[in-house]
């Protein structure tokens, strides 16, 4: 249960304590004491959206701190220890905006993020506000509180969930049959350009030799004679050649060497020279010898680069990387092959997805129709002793259109009513009035918040719209639910506040240069006269004491 709050800079309230108990609470004040605001900050607190707007004026920063007592909420202990946020049986959440807009929060002093605050909050604290009326005018909310009436709330967000799965699968399913519908035609027309590409080496080595045969093809004749001309001066030119000139040297410098023995190492060098220079000429000899003038080989080059060239330019790429557009040909190839396969197990997938959605959502079908027998009954009944005697409520379930399939199941949940006895059930919009909605929400409120388990109920000023016997009634609805949940009720009516079990004042009060909120939990006596400005308004008489006196009495 919900056992403290600590507002600080928060709108109008500059700091505020707040101890809360069991059972019923009920929180009154005049008009725009701060009531409602307490509610905000505690909605805000469990990750609403944050707006520096709402930081009191000259303040930097605002503060919210509430505590909740775990020892009966098993379900939240459990969550928290698995998030590692766990602190026994006292959970504190704390939340700070800044002037900037920044927002920092923690549970039991260990941060956090809003989404893990509002995931906290649903095992915590439900809150019914005043504007639930017109909400209550949505199908989709509708449906939510049938939901939560049938505890089908896990089994729907299952169905949305396995709803999403199959409109994924549906979505890539549709765009891979566009893609392979003409897949016949697009392997032909790869096969067609591989065959082409098939038939060459178009690899950069090949294409690198290709281009340095063919320089050397074109210069064959001069490259020949060259060569012919250096074997000449090296052994064949009778007077001139370098050989026979090396020989004579050598003979020249054996003479020198019986004068001189130094000049042995000189003729060494000729010698080397001399053996050298005939290796030379061997080699030479050798390739001029291997060297064939192939009239047609030029050709086949030039055709085969000239083929490799049009190839490039129909492709619109270099040469060199026909080997790259070969290979991403044959992937595509590959791919568009494969695709009849995935086709079919996508085809596979998507059935077993629709099964298993159709299990689940007739699941949810069949306990949603259950529910609404029981809820009919209900609402039906509050009706009547809220002043609408005579009057019907139906939760109508209707069959999607085509029996198509939807994230919210296979049927469309609508409220309809009769607010008099004899005229035929109608939607909520086109027969209630303001005062009727404000009845029936109540009656739908209290009684789906008797089935749901979180531990602590707010009402904030959900009682717009009724008085008399009914707000008598309605605050009865509200202590009798109180017997096994905390309830928190922000009221205006002294009928729904003298029902509950603790009584708290929020007062504004209004200096020269500021405004402070104050709460005060009242005892008895303190009760009657709340009771009494509640009833009588400026003026408060003994009679209205008395009066005042005499609900309190028969409650307590």
């Amino acid at each position: 249960m919900l056992t403290y709050i600590n507002v600080k800079n928060f709108a109008i309230i500059k700091d505020l304590e707040l101890d809360l108990q069991s059972e019923m609470t009920a929180l009154t004040g005049e008009t725009g004491a701060g009531k409602s605001i307490i509610i905000d900050s505690l909605e805000l607190a469990l990750g609403a959206r944050a707006d520096a707007s709402l930081i009191r004026a000259a303040a930097d920063r605002c503060e919210i701190t509430v505590v909740f007592d775990l020892a009966n909420i098993a379900t939240a202990r459990e969550w928290l220890i698995a998030q590692e946020l766990d602190s026994g049986n006292e959970c504190i959440i704390r939340r700070v905006i800044s002037s900037d807009g920044r927002s920092k929060s923690s549970i039991n002093d260990n941060p956090c993020t809003q989404q893990t605050l509002r995931t906290i909050s649903d095992f915590l604290l439900s809150i019914h506000g005043q504007h639930e009326n017109q909400n209550l005018l949505n199908p989709e909310y509708q449906r939510e509180l049938l939901d939560a009436f049938a505890l089908t709330k896990p089994l729907a967000t299952k169905v949305k969930d396995l709803y999403g799965t199959w409109l994924k699968i549906k979505k890539d399913l549709t765009e891979l049959e566009n893609h392979t519908k003409d897949y016949e035609t697009k392997i032909d027309f790869l096969n067609h350009q591989l065959k082409e590409l098939d038939t060459t080496d178009f690899s950069v080595t090949n294409i690198e030799n290709l281009r340095k045969e063919q320089k050397r093809l074109n210069n064959t004749e001069e490259f020949m004679g060259n060569v012919a001309s250096a074997i000449d001066l090296l052994s064949e030119n009778d007077g001139a050649a370098i050989i026979g000139n090396l020989y004579n040297t050598k003979n020249q410098l054996e003479i020198c060497k019986e004068i001189d023995p130094k000049i042995a190492a000189v003729i060494d060098l000729v010698n080397n020279a001399i053996i050298q220079t005939e290796e030379a000429a061997a080699s030479l000899r050798q390739n001029l010898n291997n060297t064939e003038f192939n009239t047609d080989r030029p050709k086949e080059v030039e055709e085969q680069l000239t083929h490799i060239y049009a190839i490039a330019r129909k492709h619109q790429t270099p040469p060199e990387q026909l080997a790259e557009v070969q290979s991403n040909l044959k992937q595509q190839l590959e791919t568009i092959k494969n695709a009849a396969s995935r086709l079919e197990k996508m085809q596979s997938t998507l059935k077993e997805i629709e099964k298993k959605y159709l299990e689940v959502a007739k699941e949810l079908s069949t306990k949603r129709k259950l529910a609404t027998n029981k809820l009919n009954q209900l609402i039906s009944e509050k009706m009547q002793i809220l002043g609408m005697v005579g009057g019907k409520f139906t939760a109508d379930l209707s069959p999607n259109l085509n029996n198509s399939f939807s994230a919210s199941g296979l049927e469309r949940i609508e409220f309809l009513v009769s607010a008099n006895p004899g005229h035929p059930l109608q939607p909520l919009n086109k027969v209630a009035s303001g005062g009727e909605l404000s009845r029936i929400s109540l009656a739908i409120q209290v009684i789906t918040a008797e089935r749901e388990v979180t531990p602590t109920l707010i009402f904030d000023e959900i009682d717009a719209g009724i008085g008399g016997k009914t707000a008598d009634i309605v605050g009865q609805l509200l202590r009798k639910l109180s017997e096994k949940t905390q309830v928190l009720c922000v009221t205006h009516l002294p009928q729904i506040a003298a029902q509950s079990h603790n009584h708290i004042l929020v007062e504004k009060v209004t200096g020269l240069k500021n405004t402070v909120v104050t709460l005060t939990t009242l005892n008895k006596s303190e009760r009657i006269k709340e009771l009494a400005r509640m009833l009588g308004g400026v003026k408060i008489t003994k009679q209205t004491l008395a009066h005042a006196e005499e609900m309190l009495n028969m409650v307590i």
